[in-house]
């Protein structure tokens, strides 16, 4: 059995903290505009030429907050269905590329759908629901991509241990959640241009966008494949 130095050991290794680390300082980042005023950050922001790149640290609501912190969950999934030497680079590939979206998400959406003034400024789009939008879209991509080499492994005719079968349960169980998030709590299909449904949209079309390619490039390995008990069916 692990002893608790070598679990917490493994979380190190795999890049856990840094996922924590990163999305603390944005949420710390999104209660300082709290403390300051919302609407007084996204003025001042507007009026610099490239205040665009820090619209995420504008608060917008409590429940993006929530969000940050919940999503952290599905990440452990995604991350610890990896085999182990893979795991850091999934965790910066997920901390990294979702803040990365969730800026450029905001980009677009102040250059195509925004035309929110005041005192004839032009003000930018801002809140973090984004990175949040933008993570799911990653999430679901690897679950599926997960699954998917399930299945496809056990209509070749291979065995499955229980270890297989228990993360393709687990994969399919949190793929039903973040769809359940994205298609009916958190809808982004929603018929309008508001910022909390169209830049939803555009940071997850952006996330699946980026993750397909991730996923294509470098095929990371699963830890189940590893495991004694997938074999031929003879």
């Amino acid at each position: 059995m692990q002893t608790s130095t070598s679990r917490w050991s493994s979380i190190q290794n795999a890049g856990i903290p840094l996922i924590i680390v990163g999305y603390l300082v944005v949420i710390a980042l999104n209660l300082w505009t709290l403390h300051l005023g919302p609407a007084i950050v996204v003025y001042d922001l507007s009026l610099l030429p490239y205040g665009g790149l820090l619209s995420i640290i504008v608060f917008d609501s409590w429940g993006t907050v929530g969000g940050l912190l919940g999503i952290i969950l599905f990440y452990g999934v995604v991350v610890y269905g990896t085999v182990e030497k893979r795991r850091l680079e999934v965790s910066l590939y997920l901390l990294f590329s979702t803040i990365l979206l969730a800026t450029v998400a905001g980009l677009i959406y102040d250059r195509f759908f925004d035309n929110t003034k005041f005192l004839g400024t032009l003000l930018i789009a801002a809140g973090a629901s984004t990175v949040a939008e933008a993570g799911l879209a990653a999430v679901i991509v690897l679950l599926l991509a997960a699954i998917l080499r399930i299945f496809s492994r056990w209509r070749s005719g291979e065995k499955a241990s229980l270890i297989v079968k228990k993360w393709a349960y687990l994969d399919i169980s949190f793929l039903l959640l973040a769809l359940t998030f994205v298609f009916v709590l958190q809808p982004f299909y929603i018929p309008t241009i508001a910022y909390n449904w169209r830049g939803h949209e555009l940071a997850f079309a952006l996330g699946v966008i980026a993750t397909v390619f991730y996923v294509t490039i470098r095929r990371n390995g699963q830890i189940w494949e590893n495991q004694e008990g997938l074999t031929h069916a003879r």
